[in-house]
């Protein structure tokens, strides 16, 4: 039940941006894991993976993820469809992304973000 999400902001909110944005393709996943976003008490990073479904699958080689003030991202695949990526670094407390991207011949991207939240820690 979780819907991609696009930036538009300061740094992301030109008009190419958007078109960008609206030619996008779906990335069609199966298997997403951590299903919940919220990473109380979870392993941070979270271990970020998904099963890709359809046309997509040709072209897995060509796929990039990245992290939140992190940037690129070590990306490994199981099988045909399988992708693991992780993260170097723990998420700093607040919202944090994690976005996968593959370009297609046609020069249009298929693009799948997940957004996650890491509480702040409690004082006592």
């Amino acid at each position: 039940m979780y819907l991609p999400r696009f930036a538009f902001n300061e740094a992301f909110g030109d008009i190419q941006r958007f078109r960008l944005a609206i030619r996008a393709l779906p990335f069609k996943v199966s298997d997403l894991t951590p299903a919940d976003p919220y990473l109380k008490n979870k392993q941070n990073p979270p271990p970020f993976g998904f099963t890709v479904d359809g046309e997509a699958v040709k072209r897995l080689s060509r796929i990039a993820c990245y992290a939140t003030r992190q940037g690129k991202v070590n990306v490994e695949r199981l099988g045909e469809r399988r992708i693991e990526v992780r993260a170097p670094k723990a998420f700093p407390p607040g919202r944090t992304r994690m976005n996968c991207t593959l370009l297609e011949k046609n020069g249009r991207w298929r693009w799948l973000g997940m957004q996650y939240l890491v509480p702040k820690p409690q004082r006592n």
